[in-house]
């Protein structure tokens, strides 16, 4: 993890834990992004946004949730995404949205992977409530900063997804 300056750190969705697995070890104030209906629950969103969360549309561009991410990002701090845009409903790592790399190419900062593993058996999407269960969390490098193209950013998303895909597996060689 980057000392300083902004870092956008992208991670596999596994489970309501996962804001909270991937940001607590970074040792630097983290920001989130969270799907603006969350906000919409009383005691969810004053949580979130004590946080550092903010909301998000996930239903197209969401220009205004964009200039906030870029201006975190771009202000030094550090900026936690879930590019699955949802929580696993398997367990798996899904498609990503490419959208995450934009963020990182507009505020020219890089992409740290991050993989979430256990969460999922732990919380699953399907229950109302957690179980007790192992969960790990693993960095990569970073990835440097997308170019302005579209194609520089999809590569970028494409390998962030790859890194992930292999910090997952190196988690349930562990296990």
């Amino acid at each position: 993890m980057p000392r300083s300056g902004g870092a956008l750190v992208a991670s596999n969705h596994q489970s309501f834990f996962d804001p909270t697995l991937v940001g607590t070890p970074l040792r630097r104030q983290a920001y989130y992004m969270a799907r603006r209906t969350l906000f919409d629950v009383p005691a969810l969103g004053w949580l979130i946004r004590a946080v550092n969360g903010f909301p998000v549309d996930r239903g197209g561009v969401d220009r205004a949730a964009v200039r906030t991410a870029v201006d975190i990002l771009a202000r030094g701090h550090i900026l936690v995404v879930f590019p699955e845009g949802t929580r696993t409903p398997d367990g798996e790592i899904k498609a990503f949205r490419p959208g995450f790399a934009l963020l990182a190419s507009q505020a020219g900062v890089p992409i740290v992977p991050a993989a979430v593993h256990g969460a999922y058996e732990a919380w699953p999407r399907q229950h109302k409530l957690p179980r007790l269960g192992h969960v790990h969390v693993a960095y990569g490098a970073p990835v440097p900063p997308p170019g302005p193209g579209r194609a520089s950013r999809r590569e970028a998303a494409e390998l962030v997804h790859e890194r992930i895909l292999a910090l997952q597996e190196a988690l349930r060689e562990k296990e």
